[in-house]
């Protein structure tokens, strides 16, 4: 992934059987602007990457739908402050929500939780 982070800006990974984690490398899409991941178990009940934090330029959207993601949403996730569109992240196994999503000022649209398993107050 690390050669396409100069011209990349949409990625779609949906219903795809990963033998591994999302890979790291994600977060050096220098010009990516929406990444689709949708049912694509497994993925060894991986975190998400903290890397992701990176997607400086991500405009449009990022979903994580049902990817089989456990523990806590980082808190790299407010970095994303250009997303206009879309963030879903239900259907997983996050555990807790970090207060810097409300650094994503400009989520104009929509926002997905559901179906996690939540054990902390929403900040």
């Amino acid at each position: 992934l690390g050669q396409l982070s100069g011209f990349l800006e949409y990625l779609d990974l949906c219903h795809n059987s990963f033998s591994t984690a999302i890979p790291t490398e994600l977060g050096s899409l220098q010009k990516i602007q929406g990444i689709l991941c949708i049912h694509t178990d497994p993925m060894s009940s991986s975190e998400l990457p903290t890397q992701l934090g990176n997607l400086a330029t991500i405009r449009d959207s990022l979903i994580l739908k049902s990817s089989g993601l456990v523990g806590p949403i980082p808190t790299q996730i407010g970095k994303l402050k250009k997303m206009t569109s879309l963030l879903d992240l239900g259907g997983n196994q996050f555990s807790s929500l970090p207060s810097e999503l409300g650094r994503l000022h400009k989520m104009s649209r929509k926002v997905f939780l559901g179906t996690n398993s939540f054990q902390s107050t929403v900040p």
